[in-house]
């Protein structure tokens, strides 16, 4: 009877303990996650966006305020945020709030979401999507983005003529002012007005407000300084700069020193920053990357051990190239500005180093800046001048030094500044105390 007695008490404290974790689970404040979505709209938002959907979504989060504050950015990877928030319907309440402005790509982010949230002062949509390089969009971009704004401004029950509006208005809007062909931007008044804003919040808690949800805990989500950094390496600019005097100071290193210097390693830091920071973005191509090593190799290969008169030189250059797009996206949109303005850039400067600036005043000044005299207390370890004049032949580049054989001696020599390709007919034409220079022997020179 005892032991039936405990064995009561026992249920009745399970039961009672039960019952006290189901009222805590009950009387726990609702959850709320607002997720950031600022600056530049990147593959490496995305990515961070969608992540902190369904992370809600396992946490059981009661809402998400996406706060968007951009000028937009690539419109796959507005897109793919999109997917994502109508792919969460069921599990929890999606608001897009406009904290400052949400234009283009942005546009479309804020459109998904089941409710908009404009703040005083806020701008929505001019979402017209054009090449990262500029210029007029092609018509096929055109119907196609056009199509997609409509058809989730319909998924979200919202008049689909003011969605394509915000890429470029088909039809007349009269009551908006709006000419057939122009595009369409969105103050928050005019939002309202029209249907495309649900609530105007100065802050998270009118937003509460206007969910029923005022004693909710808000779980802050931005990007990290990381993530962030490598967002703004990543636009198309500051990849361009930062690749181009990457590359220019690799080029000069291999160009003019014999062993890898200060200015080769600052180069080589530069552009892994960048290709790091698109690995991080969500942008780049492993098989880029490894397309642009191998052509790196290609080149060295050429000008240190294996020169085939130009052939790696120039398959090393095309690789690289290729690789080069591919490790920025491989998108003719968005990585073929950058990847293409970057390798033009990078030429001009090799065609100036190479063909002009040996022969203009600027290098003659700072190529051979000083004569090492006797008279100043220089004195040669060894008397060339017996080779003044003497014909022969080079035996590696000279860029512009090198190493050349006259009548059987090997000696080390400089170019006049020109780039001289191995196994090329030279002529001594000065003598500096150790310092052999070299000329190119052409038809003029023979004779």
């Amino acid at each position: 009877m005892k032991a039936l007695h405990a064995v009561g008490l026992a249920a009745l404290a399970g039961l009672a303990l039960i019952l006290l974790f189901a009222a805590a689970r009950v009387d726990a404040a609702p959850t709320v996650y607002v997720i950031d979505v600022h600056g530049p709209v990147w593959p490496g938002q995305a990515t961070f966006v969608e992540d902190k959907l369904d992370e809600a979504a396992r946490n059981g989060a009661s809402a998400v305020i996406l706060d968007v504050d951009t000028f937009g950015g690539l419109a796959q990877s507005a897109v793919d945020m999109k997917d994502a928030i109508l792919s969460h319907d069921h599990d929890f309440i999606t608001v897009g709030y406009v904290h400052n402005r949400a234009l283009s790509s942005g546009s479309l982010v804020t459109l998904s979401c089941k409710y908009i949230a404009m703040a005083p002062g806020a701008t929505l949509g001019s979402a017209q999507p054009h090449p990262a390089g500029g210029g007029d969009p092609d018509p096929e971009t055109l119907s196609w983005a056009r199509k997609e704004f409509a058809s989730t401004a319909e998924a979200r029950g919202r008049n689909p003529d003011i969605a394509t509006a915000w890429v470029t208005s088909p039809i007349a809007i009269p009551s908006l002012a709006v000419k057939e062909g122009d595009i369409l931007t969105l103050t928050t008044t005019q939002a309202q007005a029209n249907g495309y804003c649900d609530m105007v919040a100065s802050g998270y808690p009118d937003i509460l407000t206007f969910l029923k949800l005022p004693g909710a805990v808000l779980v802050p989500e931005h990007l990290d300084f990381l993530e962030s950094a490598a967002l703004f390496i990543a636009s198309p600019w500051v990849t361009i700069v930062l690749l181009v005097v990457g590359s220019i100071l690799v080029i000069w290193e291999m160009l003019t020193l014999h062993s890898w210097g200060f200015a080769g390693a600052i180069g080589g830091v530069v552009v892994a920053t960048v290709f790091i920071a698109h690995v991080i973005a969500g942008t780049a191509g492993w098989i880029g990357l490894i397309l642009f090593f191998a052509g790196a190799i290609l080149i060295l290969l050429e000008m240190h051990v294996l020169p085939t008169h130009g052939l790696l030189m120039v398959g090393g250059i095309v690789v690289a190239s290729i690789g080069l797009f591919y490790a920025l996206g491989g998108d003719k949109d968005n990585a073929l500005f950058p990847a293409g303005t970057t390798i033009v850039m990078v030429g001009v400067f090799l065609v100036a180093f190479l063909f002009y600036l040996p022969k203009s005043r600027i290098w003659k000044v700072f190529g051979q800046p000083g004569k090492q005299r006797a008279s100043a207390g220089y004195v040669s370890s060894a008397d060339y001048r017996s080779f003044l004049g003497a014909r022969g032949s080079t035996l590696s580049l000279l860029r512009p030094s090198g190493v050349a054989e006259f009548d059987g001696t090997r000696l080390d020599v400089i170019s006049d500044g020109d780039y001289i390709p191995a196994n090329t007919p030279v002529e001594v034409f000065h003598i500096e105390g150790s310092k052999v220079v070299v000329r190119r022997l052409d038809v003029q020179h023979a004779e």
